[in-house]
């Protein structure tokens, strides 16, 4: 008979956290036997919780796979509250336009809320209705509020805009701290 050789080492305990407020939502308790063996593991939830997506990290990168974070149930309402407040002001630069087909778009990814809001005072002369989109840039996809905007330049191309969720998450920390 096979008889391990190993005794428990210790035990591990990983606590998940909110993004946001940092308050506990999950406990993770591992029983190490090696420092490559786990024996078993168990989960303890504190608080109800939500993953977001912020976005993809494209194969043939190093590190590819999806990326999210984990928002307790008041920060979660807190951040779709934000992304309903930011809709509600972008309505005011809303007109129906079709894009052409052939057109070749810009894209154009907002780094902060304030700006954005400059930036399209000054270069759009209408959006689309926005919406959850995404965009990729390099080997990364952006998840987040994303619309088309028609220039007030007629001679340029048309753009496509994206605010990313992670840049409101960003803001919201901002708040807490």
């Amino acid at each position: 008979m096979f008889r391990r050789r190993f005794p428990v080492i210790y035990t591990e305990n990983l606590d998940l956290v909110c993004c946001i407020c940092k308050k506990v939502i999950k406990k993770l308790i591992f029983e190490v036997l090696t420092p490559f063996e786990i024996s078993s593991s168990t989960e303890d939830i504190v608080e109800p919780f939500r993953k977001l997506p912020l976005g993809i990290i494209k194969k043939g990168s190093p590190e590819d796979g999806f990326v999210s974070i984990d928002l307790c149930k008041s920060c979660f309402n807190k951040f779709m509250d934000r992304v309903n407040e930011i809709s509600k002001k972008l309505e005011r630069y809303i007109s129906d336009f079709k894009i052409p087909r052939n057109e070749k778009l810009k894209i154009v990814l907002f780094t902060r809320i304030d700006r954005m809001f400059e930036w399209l005072d000054s270069n759009a002369e209408s959006i689309s209705e926005p919406r959850e989109d995404f965009v990729e840039i390099n080997n990364f996809v952006y998840f987040g509020i994303g619309f088309y905007i028609k220039p007030k330049n007629p001679m340029e191309n048309y753009i496509k805009g994206l605010l990313p969720y992670g840049i409101i998450i960003r803001e919201l920390m901002g708040r807490e701290v």
